[in-house]
C-alpha cells in the first residue's frame, strides 16, 4: 500500500458510464485511478506511482481483461485483481481466476458486495506484504487455532494459516493469495453457518454482518463456542483442518446445490474454495472441512 494514502484502485473499464458510477461509490475511501481498457491500465502501471488494487471489466476492446490479468501476473504477482464479469458468464470466471485474479464480481452486483471483495482482497494483499521471511529452511510444521466465532479475528489469523509454504515451496507467491482466498472463506462458513447457525439472507457488507456475528455470540448456546483450526506445513503440501460446533448441514444437497459460482457472498464461498484448493472435503456431517493445496498443484495459473 502507498505509504500515509488511501488505498489506491486502479478501475478498469471501456464504459464511461460503469467507470463513474463505480468510482463515485469507491471514492473517498480509496483512491480511484481510472482506465479505458488493458493497454491503458499497463500504461498506467509503468508510469508508477504505485496501486494495490485492480478492478477490471473483461470485455473490453484492445485488451480484454483476461489478457491484462495475465500480464499484471508477469509483471505484478503480488498485486490483486478482482475481474467483472456478465450474467450468465460462469466459465469466464473460472478462467480469470486460473489466469491470475484473485476475486470475481458477476454484474448486476450491489455496492455492499462491490466493498466487501474490495475490502477482502486488498486485506489478504496488505497481510501478504507484511509477512514474515525465513522459512527457507523449515521441514515441517504444525499449528492448532481456536477462534472465537468471529469474522473480525479472520485477518490476524490468516497469514499464520499459510506461512512458510511460499518458502518451502508448496505454493508460488503469486498463487499465495488465492490459497488465503480458499481458507477465508472456510472460515466465514465455518464462523456464520456453523458455529453461529446463522442462515438465510444475511447482509453482504462486512461490518454489518460482523455486528450480526456479535449479537449472536452473546445468546447461548452461540456464546460457548469456538472454531478450531489445524494447520500441517511439509514440502509435499498445506493441509487446513477446520472445524465448527455447530449441527452439520445436508453436504450432498449443499454440494449440488452450490457447485458453481452462485449468487451472492455466500454461493461465492464454497466456488472459490473449490477453483484454488486441490481437494475440499466435509466431514463429519459438514462440521469439519479439509483443505489441500498440493505442491506442483494444477490449479497454480498458467500462462
Amino acid at each position: 500500500m502507498v505509504d500515509d494514502e488511501r488505498p489506491r484502485i486502479l478501475l478498469v473499464d471501456d464504459n464511461p458510464q460503469v467507470r463513474d458510477l463505480l468510482s463515485r461509490f469507491l471514492e473517498g475511501r480509496y483512491e480511484v485511478l481510472l482506465a479505458g481498457d488493458g493497454e491503458e491500465a499497463v500504461e498506467r502501471l509503468r508510469a508508477g506511482g504505485g496501486v494495490d488494487l485492480i478492478v477490471t471489466d473483461v470485455n473490453m476492446p484492445h485488451m480484454d481483461g483476461l489478457q491484462l490479468t495475465r500480464a499484471i501476473r508477469r509483471r505484478h504477482p503480488s498485486l490483486p485483481v478482482v475481474i467483472m464479469t456478465g450474467l450468465g458468464r460462469e466459465d469466464v470466471a473460472v478462467e480469470a481466476l486460473r489466469a491470475g485474479a484473485t476475486n470475481y464480481l458477476r454484474k448486476p452486483f450491489r455496492n455492499t458486495e462491490l466493498e466487501h471483495v474490495v475490502r477482502q482482497s486488498l486485506q489478504l494483499a496488505d497481510g501478504r506484504r507484511r509477512r514474515e521471511e525465513g522459512h527457507q529452511f523449515l521441514l515441517q510444521q504444525g499449528k492448532l487455532f481456536e477462534l472465537p466465532p468471529d469474522p473480525a479475528a479472520l485477518p490476524r489469523v490468516l497469514p499464520h494459516l499459510t506461512q512458510g509454504a511460499v518458502e518451502l515451496g508448496v505454493v508460488d507467491a503469486q498463487d499465495l493469495i488465492h490459497v488465503e482466498v480458499a481458507l477465508q472463506e472456510a472460515l466465514l462458513n465455518a464462523i456464520v453457518h456453523g458455529s453461529l447457525e446463522l442462515s438465510g439472507r444475511l447482509p453482504a457488507d462486512r461490518p454489518a454482518l460482523e455486528a450480526l456475528c456479535r449479537t449472536r455470540r452473546q445468546e447461548a448456546p452461540f456464546d460457548r463456542r469456538v472454531v478450531r483450526v489445524g494447520v500441517d506445513l511439509d514440502p509435499a503440501a498445506l493441509r487446513v483442518v477446520i472445524e465448527d460446533q455447530g449441527p452439520g448441514f445436508d453436504v450432498d444437497e449443499v454440494m449440488a446445490r452450490r457447485g458453481g459460482p452462485g449468487d451472492g457472498l455466500h454461493g461465492r464461498g464454497l466456488f472459490l474454495m473449490r477453483s484454488f484448493m486441490d481437494e475440499v472435503a466435509f466431514e463429519e456431517g459438514g462440521r469439519r472441512v479439509v483443505l489441500v493445496r498440493a505442491r506442483g498443484s494444477p490449479r497454480t495459473a498458467r500462462e
